[in-house]
């Protein structure tokens, strides 16, 4: 099934919110248009990873993990600086996401 992986300095909480807000909103983008389909999905860390490699961090889980659109959730190779960073902390969560629907729609 298809999955998203993206990165963060905030709390998972605030970020699914974050996440659930534009997919309410009808932002057009694969995670989002999924979520409008199958609902909110549910989370997983992957890796907590110093501020300094958080960007190629995701461009080599991405790539590991096959999640760039059309096999997977992310619009992008990743790496981009995205608004929804905050200042730096001790380490950042690389964060995976899929719910069983979107898995089975898929297959």
């Amino acid at each position: 099934g298809k999955s998203y992986l993206g990165l963060t300095r905030q709390s998972l909480a605030k970020r699914m919110s974050q996440h659930a807000c534009l997919a309410k909103s009808g932002v057009n983008r694969p995670i989002y248009n999924a979520w409008a389909k199958y609902g909110r999905p549910e989370a997983v860390v992957l890796a907590i990873v110093p501020d300094d490699q958080l960007s190629a961090a995701e461009i080599a889980l991405i790539r590991q993990h096959g999640t760039e659109a059309p096999a997977g959730y992310n619009a992008t190779a990743g790496g981009e600086v995205s608004p929804m960073l905050t200042p730096a902390s001790s380490g950042s969560p690389i964060l995976s996401f899929s719910t069983p629907a979107m898995n089975a729609a898929t297959n």
